[in-house]
């Protein structure tokens, strides 16, 4: 009796759900817990810049030019005498803000392509794989670098130059999710109930595409970050003297043997930043794709 009361005492646990799983996979990840910590910290920093600046980036104080790191100024001053630290501080709203907006830009195209090319396929999907593989074929900063001298050197062509970019990687990701989906039992059940096929598109493929998608979109804004400074590096990018990292990196080049504070802190903010997406990335990857990580 005593054992029949033990045992039906004792319920069975409630399978996980889906995105509890996912959930406790990311939380238990220390890839995502560091690398989402630092983002974090980037993004609050950038949202609340002007609380946490010690100085107006834009104020130039020829007295105090090329000074090093001092209780005053802990990063130091670059080559017109403005305050390094504020400076980056608000550089860093203008990168995330930038590689975000392309990143959102981009991806949204992709995505829309990369849909339409695997769902319809036959000569639809090879133009635009066509032109997909030909875009891929330029070098990141080479098609960057031809869209912004054409449009010209501003913020919202700078966005629309990165964003071009990263067009044909999210297509090709897009499209071969789809190809592996588009034949599966739940597609031709929505078919054969006659959805239409916009519902079967976005109702019932992209849903279950996401995960890719969510981890390449990860990736895209650390390369993004990069061609934003490289750009800016190069002349091309962020004008002064609105603050950006690759801008001071380029100011600083010529006072490096005297300053090499002006070069050296903005590098770091770009690593920081970038390695902390990537790891971020690698988290999503084996929290939602765990199948590819074994």
């Amino acid at each position: 009796m005593q054992e029949t009361a033990v045992g039906a005492s004792k319920k069975p646990k409630k399978p996980l759900s889906h995105r509890r799983v996912i959930l406790r996979r990311l939380y238990k990840n220390p890839q995502v817990i560091v690398g989402g910590s630092i983002i974090l910290m980037f993004i609050l920093v950038a949202v609340f810049a002007s609380f946490i600046a010690p100085f107006d980036p834009y104020e130039q104080v020829m007295g105090r030019r090329l000074q090093e790191p001092c209780s005053e100024h802990i990063m130091g001053t670059d080559w017109l005498g403005r305050d390094l630290f504020s400076r980056l501080i608000y550089g860093t709203r203008v990168s995330i803000s930038i590689s975000l907006s392309a990143t959102a830009i981009g991806a949204a195209a992709g995505i829309l392509i990369g849909l339409m090319s695997g769902y319809y396929g036959k000569a639809l999907d090879t133009i635009i794989m066509g032109i997909i593989n030909i875009m891929m074929a330029l070098p990141a900063i080479i098609l960057a670098l031809t869209l912004i001298t054409i449009l010209g050197t501003s913020t919202r062509n700078i966005i629309i130059a990165i964003a071009i970019f990263a067009i044909p990687t999210f297509a090709r990701v897009t499209r071969g999710s789809v190809l592996g989906v588009k034949k599966l039992e739940y597609v031709d059940a929505a078919r054969a109930l006659g959805a239409s096929d916009a519902r079967i598109i976005f109702k019932h493929i992209l849903p279950n595409i996401s995960a890719p998608l969510i981890i390449q979109s990860t990736i895209y804004v650390a390369s993004a970050v990069l061609i934003i400074a490289a750009l800016s590096f190069l002349g091309m990018g962020v004008q002064p003297p609105t603050p950006e990292w690759g801008g001071i990196l380029d100011g600083g080049r010529e006072f490096f043997a005297r300053a090499s504070h002006i070069m050296i802190f903005p590098g770091l903010f770009i690593l920081f930043l970038v390695v902390s997406i990537n790891l971020l990335g690698d988290g999503l990857r084996d929290a939602l794709e765990p199948k590819q990580t074994k």
